[in-house]
């Protein structure tokens, strides 16, 4: 059976959450060499577990709207963050500089965490210019459906080639394979890596979290101010392929969904007269 409509799929449904539980775990033992291993056990139960909440909310109750739009980014920080400072921390332990491990940690988790702010505020700003009835929420928001489009917080622009992490994993794998034809030691190749790594976060941040964060901080103040809440556009498919396993069927939303009209479209006399029908 095919869903070719939700924002999800199958497989996603399934093992999202089993894949954010393991990214937890793998992320906290890149910290092996600076904490205790009591420590690290600590960090990978504390990681795990929200990453595994996060991941399960996403599969299984997410709207795929305003609500996705602050806890996905939150997801992709928890990746990045531990990810970026334990490479930093295994850096410098190759390097022998065991007094900058924890520096390291703090300064490259500050750092991104630095530039995704940034991009929030930008983004942010951005849409309170143009406002609740500006450019950007004609486009992508029906006020009589509460249905948010299915781009609206996606990045770039149609027909923009996207990086599918299939090609970033391609590029990571064959990273040892240049680095040893080059004569680079694994010493002199891990700077390059820790570089490579936190610039491919601070992209991801300030191009991708970042602005979507900030969009649905704005769809925020929108729902408030018009008084309902919003859901994906394809609503009706995500539940639908969320019935059909059996663990969604238990946690997801259950509550009815929100009326599937379309906001009428008004004549040039109607729009003369205030939206007032003749």
């Amino acid at each position: 059976m095919s869903f070719s409509c939700s924002p999800l799929t199958r497989s996603q449904l399934i093992f999202l959450p089993l894949c954010g539980c393991l990214t937890g775990v793998m992320n906290s033992f890149l910290l092996w060499k600076y904490l205790s291993p009591g420590g690290v056990a600590l960090l990978a139960l504390c990681l795990s577990s929200v990453m595994l909440g996060l991941a399960g909310w996403v599969a299984y109750r997410s709207d795929f709207a305003t609500r996705h739009g602050l806890m996905g980014p939150l997801l992709m920080l928890l990746l990045l963050v531990p990810m970026a400072a334990g490479g930093a921390v295994l850096t410098l332990n190759m390097a022998g500089a065991l007094a900058w491990r924890g520096w390291a940690a703090l300064l490259v988790g500050g750092s991104l965490l630095l530039v995704f702010a940034g991009a929030v505020v930008r983004q942010w700003r951005l849409l309170q210019q143009q406002g609740l009835d500006g450019p950007w929420v004609h486009e992508h928001v029906d006020p009589v459906s509460g249905r948010l489009r299915a781009d609206a917080l996606m990045p770039g622009s149609a027909g923009r080639t996207q990086w599918s992490p299939v090609w970033v994993a391609a590029l990571a794998a064959n990273i040892p394979l240049i680095y040893h034809s080059w004569g680079v030691s694994d010493l002199q190749a891990m700077p390059i890596v820790m570089v490579v790594m936190l610039l491919t976060g601070m992209w991801i941040c300030a191009g991708y979290s970042g602005p979507t964060f900030g969009k649905a901080l704005f769809l925020l103040r929108w729902e408030r101010h018009a008084g309902r809440t919003l859901v994906h556009e394809h609503w009706e498919d995500l539940q639908v392929l969320r019935r059909s396993f059996w663990l969604s069927r238990w946690l997801m939303v259950k509550e009815p969904l929100p009326p599937a009209t379309t906001a009428p479209r008004l004549t040039r006399t109607q729009r003369r007269r205030g939206g007032r029908q003749a």
